[in-house]
């Protein structure tokens, strides 16, 4: 069972893809958290399927359901061992009894934005997935596009590094003839 927190959309899908790498993707069930009733949590939760011996349960913001998170706290040791069980938070309060609790019984996986004090780190990543896309850019055009990415933070003057931007400039650079700034600019 894991909790993956955060509200880096590449971490996260990079996780999912980790943990679901050996299911297939039409025995995987979804839900939006929001939407989940008291009795459809319990289905999910306690629930088996005639079809499968095992079942992949992904469940999306259930924090913003405030009652069926907090029995969803309750029920988590009753999820049947064949069960893998993702659910993904985009922001939870580390603070409350619920989060404490569930930290213990799931594995919690951080999908945090990086900060700008990761640019280095960004800058490194970034050139390395250039690379692997046969894209051929300057150290100038990395930082550049690095830059580019930055979201402003609740903080003033603190920056996040959007990582599924700058996967999605890649792969729109990667198919252009010739790389340029005004291509960057562009994309």
């Amino acid at each position: 069972m894991y909790l993956i927190v955060g509200e880096n959309t590449y971490l996260v899908q990079q996780e999912l893809q980790r943990l679901l790498q050996d299911v297939p993707a039409q025995l995987v069930e979804r839900y939006d958290g929001e939407t989940i009733t008291e009795s459809l949590l319990s289905d999910i939760m306690r629930g088996t399927t005639l079809f499968a011996s095992e079942r992949t349960v992904i469940i999306k913001d259930l924090s913003l359901n405030k009652d069926s998170w907090e029995l969803f706290a309750r029920w988590v040791p009753e999820v049947p061992s064949s069960t893998m069980l993702v659910i993904i938070e985009q922001k939870l309060d580390k603070r409350t009894k619920t989060y404490k609790d569930l930290s213990k019984q799931l594995k919690v996986i951080a999908a945090d934005y990086w900060t700008d004090r990761d640019e280095a780190r960004a800058e490194q990543w970034l050139a390395a997935l250039a690379r692997e896309q046969d894209l051929s850019v300057s150290t100038d055009q990395i930082k550049d596009m690095v830059k580019r990415a930055e979201i402003p933070a609740e903080r003033p003057g603190q920056f996040f590094i959007d990582q599924m931007q700058l996967v999605q400039a890649v792969q729109s650079l990667s198919v252009l003839d010739e790389m340029s700034d005004e291509s960057i600019a562009a994309v």
